[in-house]
C-alpha cells in the first residue's frame, strides 16, 4: 500500500497503469535484492498481475490518495536512496510505456502477457492464481522493456 500510494500521489497513474507499474517495481526490486522489499501479492487477473488490496482501495475508496508514510519507512533502510531511485526509474519507464501503448485492448503490447512470464505461468493455472516470487525471479527478464 505504501509504494502504491507513493506511485499514485507522485505520478497520478490511472488504475491499470498503477497496477502494471507497481508490479514492475516489485519485480525489479525482487530481482535486485533476491527478496521482497515490500509486501505484495499479485494475482493473475485477465489483464495482468494485480495486487488485490491495492485494486480494492483504489477502486472503491480514496485510501491510496492518503499518505502512507512511505518516505519515513524507506528512510529507515540502509540503501533508501537507491530503493527510491529504482522505484522512480521503473515508474517512469513502465508508466510511460503503458500510458503510450494500449495494452488493455492489445495483448501484444502487454509486456506481462509474453509467453513464459510469471503472469502467463500463474494464469495458466487459473484466473486469480498468485504469481510466485520464484517465478518472478526466474522469468522477469522475459517481460522487461
Amino acid at each position: 500500500m505504501d509504494v502504491a500510494s507513493y506511485l499514485l500521489r507522485r505520478y497520478f497513474f490511472p488504475s491499470f497503469v498503477l497496477q502494471k507499474t507497481l508490479y514492475f517495481v516489485y519485480a525489479e526490486l525482487l530481482n535486485e535484492y533476491g527478496r521482497p522489499i515490500f509486501k505484495a501479492e499479485f494475482e493473475a487477473y485477465d489483464r495482468g498481475p494485480v495486487e488485490r488490496l491495492v485494486y480494492r482501495d483504489n477502486k472503491y475508496t480514496d485510501k491510496l490518495a492518503d499518505n502512507y508514510d512511505f518516505m519515513p519507512k524507506v528512510a529507515a533502510l540502509d540503501d533508501a536512496q537507491h530503493i527510491i531511485d529504482v522505484i522512480n526509474e521503473t515508474a517512469q519507464k513502465y508508466g510511460q510505456y503503458y500510458q503510450q501503448h494500449d495494452a488493455w485492448n492489445h495483448e501484444a503490447d502487454n509486456l506481462t502477457h509474453r509467453p513464459g512470464t510469471p503472469w502467463s505461468i500463474a494464469h495458466a493455472k487459473g484466473q486469480n492464481t498468485l504469481l510466485s516470487d520464484d517465478d518472478i525471479l526466474k522469468y522477469h527478464a522475459l517481460e522487461r522493456l
